[in-house]
């Protein structure tokens, strides 16, 4: 799962908290009639480049396109495993629409990631939601110390990737039993086929040679089954 997208709108967010006002209260200075004109020639230039990224523009909008059920069960996921996020969402939908509907595509793919991996397999389901939500917590408190001179997130950062090892150590744990049992279970049937040997092909053979003769004697000789083509019908008087 992909969360970096997430984290940059994050931090996207952070930023035009601090840069909006300034942002909206700048007075641009009036241009010159040269200078307008040399940006319209410079603009007609690029026109077709312009067209080209729009188009990519709109694809990429159309990717992240989200329903209203699908940024529902994106915000109940974030409410249920990392409940600071909500007001993340938030402030990200007030300030970025297209940050806002990234970040939901993206948390709503993981809910159904982790929905798929629930049914399929609870056992893994439950220890990777616990490493998602631990990374989760970590990746928000970067991003928030990132724009903060205080140095008082080492502690808690330090105490949340001690918890991500151990999620990782537990996952990896699970991962390397499977495996020893798979290889078990491989290593059985290699040592049947070694001590079974040429009796195994034998009796094989002797099972498909009984089908063979049991199918040729049930098989319907091909004259019975041609109608006779060359039998003349009476002819009616």
């Amino acid at each position: 799962m992909h969360y970096y997208t997430f984290l940059k709108s994050l931090v996207a967010v952070a930023l035009l908290g601090l840069v909006l006002p300034l942002a909206t209260g700048e007075k641009l200075t009036p241009r010159s009639a040269n200078a307008q004109g040399a940006n319209a020639q410079v603009a007609a230039e690029k026109a077709p480049a312009a067209a080209n990224r729009a188009d990519s523009a709109k694809a990429r909008d159309a990717v992240n396109a989200i329903t209203p059920a699908e940024e529902q069960e994106a915000q109940h996921f974030v409410e249920l495993h990392h409940r600071e996020l909500l007001d993340v969402l938030k402030q990200l939908k007030r300030m970025d629409r297209k940050e806002y509907r990234k970040a939901v595509r993206e948390l709503f793919d993981t809910s159904e990631h982790f929905s798929t991996m629930q049914q399929k397999d609870p056992a893994r389901y439950s220890l990777s939601l616990e490493l998602w939500k631990v990374r989760s917590r970590i990746r928000l408190l970067t991003a928030r110390a990132s724009l903060s001179d205080n140095k008082d997130y080492v502690d808690e950062l330090r105490k949340e990737l001690l918890q991500e090892v151990a999620a990782q150590k537990q996952v990896v744990a699970m991962d390397l039993q499977r495996t020893e049992s798979r290889a078990r279970k491989l290593k059985a049937t290699q040592q049947r086929l070694e001590s079974e040997g040429d009796s195994k092909i034998e009796t094989q053979l002797n099972k498909l040679t009984r089908e063979i003769e049991q199918a040729r004697r049930n098989r319907i000789p091909a004259s019975a089954a041609k109608p006779n083509s060359d039998k003349q019908l009476p002819v009616q008087q």
